[in-house]
């Protein structure tokens, strides 16, 4: 039988996954656009970005995110 994930882990793929495209500059995924997606759960959006995105800690666009949050 197949296992399916808690909401909260599918949720928080999707912060992951926003974010990701963020950073990446993907089409249409800027800053107002992340913010849209994680303006309600801006401490689960911080947490995330400093336990997964350390990697792009030192640029513009972290610092600007986070200050946003």
């Amino acid at each position: 039988m197949l296992a399916v994930p808690a909401v909260d882990e599918l949720a928080e793929k999707r912060y992951r996954n926003a974010i990701r495209a963020y950073f990446e500059a993907e089409p249409g995924c800027d800053l107002e656009w992340i913010i849209g997606v994680l303006g309600s759960v801006k401490i689960t959006a911080r947490a995330i970005l400093a336990a997964r995105f350390k990697q792009y800690a030192l640029t513009e666009k972290y610092r600007i995110l986070m200050a946003r949050l």
